[in-house]
């Protein structure tokens, strides 16, 4: 069995650097929680797996999960670190529950009509480790628990636009609502042409990617309120992630919003600058 540190290190390397600045037991808890929510991640995101695999694997380990959560098995191979953290930390079986549907209907929708629908699959996907996070750094969840999701939603939208042609690509996804693109003269069948749109870009599409960023910017913005209602150990690295996720947006700019022609990836220098910029 992997160590929980080792899907972090590789899958999620803005979060791990980021993670370097807690304290090291509340270190161990994140990658924890970052297993947690990536191994199913990864089932999903196996462009050799059909979707209907994809689907019964999830639904087995849903229950694999499910019964070892009740049963308090922290000694469980797969989920023994979760189980444990889950009921440390009271973080409610709901959210992980929440979580698997989302996991679920990716197996199953490719497409989204308007932002709110698409909101819906990203509070499972994503907002919903924001809550998990204020359970797991011990936030004043009264207050907190909006600006978590917020900052999630926005690190997840930013996935989103940093990842529109591999998502296209290899697993037919289109996570741009058709309601937003059809405000800009484009459609579902425009990000499907995705060579096109890489060898042929114009201003709808450029306005379209700016439109998207601004709104991702916003929440970034909203979420740095979430710092006064987390403890003093938690802000820091908080903080960090969201600068490190949220300088994506920048190199998308920087390549003229073109995320098709050229990577919109942070390399390990880029983490280094943004880290000794904003470490303060």
């Amino acid at each position: 069995m992997r160590s929980v540190s080792y899907y972090m290190r590789k899958y999620g390397t803005s979060y791990y650097y980021a993670t370097l600045f807690f304290p090291r037991h509340v270190k161990k808890d994140v990658m924890t929680l970052y297993a947690f929510v990536r191994i199913p991640d990864l089932v999903v995101d196996d462009k050799e797996r059909s979707g209907q695999d994809a689907k019964r694997i999830l639904q087995e380990m849903w229950k694999e999960w499910q019964k070892a959560y009740e049963e308090k098995d922290i000694a469980h191979e797969r989920w023994g670190s979760a189980v444990e953290l889950f009921h440390r930390k009271k973080i409610p079986f709901l959210s992980s529950e929440s979580f698997w549907d989302a996991m679920l209907m990716d197996t199953e929708k490719s497409l989204y009509e308007t932002y709110e629908e698409l909101q819906q699959y990203m509070y499972g996907s994503a907002m919903v480790v924001g809550e998990m996070m204020c359970y797991l750094v011990d936030a004043d969840k009264e207050h907190a628990l909006p600006y978590a999701r917020a900052l999630w939603e926005a690190m997840q939208l930013t996935n989103f636009l940093r990842d529109v042609a591999e998502d296209r690509r290899d697993f037919q996804r289109i996570y741009m609502p058709q309601e937003e693109l059809r405000q800009h003269g484009l459609s579902h069948d425009d990000v499907r042409a995705y060579v096109e749109w890489r060898e042929n870009p114009d201003a709808s599409r450029q306005d379209f990617m700016r439109v998207q960023i601004e709104h991702a910017d916003q929440l970034y913005a909203e979420a740095e309120e979430w710092l006064q209602f987390l403890p003093e150990f938690a802000q820091k690295p908080i903080f960090l992630a969201s600068k490190l996720y949220q300088w994506i947006l920048r190199k998308i700019e920087k390549n003229n919003y073109d995320v098709f022609s050229h990577s919109a990836r942070t390399t390990k220098v880029d983490k280094g600058r943004i880290l000794l910029q904003h470490i303060r």
